[in-house]
């Protein structure tokens, strides 16, 4: 369900970054006899870094603040073993009054997100050199 909630997002924001990608390049690259694959490998897909660095944040994200889902398959009881971090939130704020305890989730949520974004960040800064040397 999560999946084609977001594929359809995901695949827009690929088609503006091909999109964005001057078609001289290619042009350029058959006339040195590329092939296609040679083409994808060399010019599409590292053109598309930034685009695939914000898609992979913005999944990130997005898996962490699932809540429409799990509400929707468990109902408002909210059982444990589907329970998401802002389901868990939620839960504890409106439904037992805690609004401590769930505020407290909330800024774990963020350093989570940060922490995790950073780590994304890194890696895909070390893919970026590692493929220049």
């Amino acid at each position: 369900m999560v999946f084609w909630r977001w594929v359809g997002y995901n695949t827009i924001i690929f088609l503006a970054g091909m999109q964005s990608i001057p078609k001289e390049l290619y042009e350029a690259a058959k006339i040195d006899g590329a092939t296609i694959s040679q083409q994808i490998r060399l010019i599409t897909l590292p053109m598309l870094k930034p685009i695939t660095m914000f898609v992979v944040f913005t999944a990130t994200i997005g898996s962490f603040q699932l809540f429409t889902e799990p509400l929707i398959f468990l109902g408002r009881g909210l059982r444990e073993e589907g329970i998401t971090m802002v389901a868990y939130l939620w839960r504890d704020a409106f439904v037992y009054n805690s609004f401590g305890t769930a505020s407290a989730a909330a800024i774990v949520l963020f350093f989570i997100i940060i922490t995790l974004t950073a780590i994304n960040l890194l890696i895909t800064n070390r893919i970026g050199r590692s493929k220049k040397n």
